[in-house]
C-alpha cells in the first residue's frame, strides 16, 4: 500500500520538522537529522612556502579561513537555504603540509596533504580543520565590513564556540588531496577568480565534537577502498585564482562538505508532538 501527502501534510511536514531541528539542544548551531550539506561562501588560501623556493614543495603548507553561510534543503535535496538563525555563522580556519607531489607531465600536479605539526599545536593532533559558530557573526569575505588582513581573517574565523575539528586518524579511507594543480606555484595572485585551476576532495575523521550530535558515518568510495569506505566528513570543490583579494591570500576555493548526524532525543520527541498535533488538526478537519 502506497501512502500520498496531502497538500496540507505537504505544507507542514517541513514546519514541523524545522521546530524540531530548531529546538534541538544548546548548541547554537542546528543541524537535521541525517545528512547535512554545507555550501561554502568563500574559502581563502594562501600557499605557505617554508622552503623560500616559490614553489609548493613537499613539507609547505596551504592554510586559510573558510566560512558557511548556507545548508542544502534536505525537502528539495538541491536548494539552498540560509545557514541557522539569522546573523548566526559557521567559520573556521585550515592548515595542511603537502606529504606527497605527483608531477603529472603535463603542467599539472596532484598533491597529497597531511596534518601539520604547527596546527596540530593549536588544534590537537592529526586536526587539519577548526571550526566555529557564532552569533552574531563578525567574518565576512566580501563587502565593506570584509576581513582586511590573513591576521583580522583569521582572528575572527576562530572568535565564535568551538564546533568540530577534522582530521586524519589513521583511517585507511582519510585523505585530503588537491589534484590537476595548474602549476606548483605558491601564488596564483595574478590568475583571474572565474578560472580553475584544480580540484580539492577530502574524506576526514570528527576529532572532536561540541555539538550534541553523535556522528554518523557516511560512504566515501563504493570501490576499490583502502579500509572499509566510511568516513565522517567528504568534501570537494574547487581552487580559482586569487586575482582582486587585498587580504593577503592568493587563492579562492569553493570547496563544499557533509556531514550525517542522529537527531537529538528532544527534537525528535518535538517532532512527534508536532505530526500527533498536525495529525489531530487533520481528524478533526474531517469530523
Amino acid at each position: 500500500m502506497k501512502f500520498k501527502l496531502s497538500n496540507t501534510w505537504k505544507a507542514t511536514l517541513p514546519l514541523a520538522l524545522g521546530l524540531a531541528v530548531a529546538s534541538s539542544g544548546t548548541q547554537a548551531l542546528s543541524l537535521w537529522g541525517g545528512l547535512n550539506a554545507f555550501e561554502d561562501d568563500n574559502m581563502e588560501t594562501q600557499g605557505v612556502d617554508l622552503n623560500q623556493n616559490g614553489l609548493l614543495d613537499m613539507g609547505d603548507t596551504i592554510r586559510g579561513t573558510i566560512t558557511f553561510t548556507k545548508q542544502f534543503d534536505p525537502f528539495s535535496l538541491h536548494d539552498t537555504i540560509t545557514l541557522g538563525a539569522p546573523g548566526e555563522e559557521l567559520t573556521g580556519i585550515f592548515e595542511t603540509e603537502v606529504v606527497a607531489k605527483i608531477d603529472n607531465g603535463d603542467g599539472t600536479f596532484n598533491y597529497v596533504f597531511g596534518a601539520y605539526s604547527g596546527f596540530e599545536a593549536d588544534y590537537g593532533t592529526n586536526a587539519m580543520v577548526a571550526l566555529f559558530t557564532e552569533n552574531p557573526g563578525d567574518f565576512y569575505t566580501t563587502g565593506t565590513d570584509r576581513c582586511s588582513s590573513i591576521v583580522d581573517c583569521e582572528t575572527k574565523a576562530t572568535d565564535g564556540s568551538a564546533w568540530m575539528t577534522f582530521g586524519v586518524v589513521g583511517d585507511a579511507d582519510n585523505f585530503w588531496v588537491a589534484l590537476n594543480v595548474d602549476g606548483d606555484d605558491v601564488d596564483f595572485s595574478n590568475v583571474a577568480a572565474s578560472r580553475k585551476v584544480g580540484f580539492v576532495n577530502y574524506a576526514l575523521s570528527v576529532l572532536t565534537n561540541s555539538t550534541p550530535y553523535t556522528i554518523l558515518q557516511q560512504v566515501s568510495c563504493s570501490s576499490g577502498c583502502a579500509g572499509d569506505g566510511l568516513v565522517d566528513i567528504i568534501g570537494s570543490g574547487d581552487l580559482l585564482g586569487g586575482q582582486g583579494l587585498t587580504n593577503g591570500y592568493t587563492v579562492r576555493s569553493d570547496i563544499d562538505f557533509q556531514i550525517r548526524v542522529v537527531p537529538t532525543p528532544g527534537s525528535l520527541a518535538l517532532l512527534g508532538l508536532g505530526l500527533l498535533g498536525l495529525a489531530g488538526a487533520r481528524s478533526r478537519k474531517k469530523a
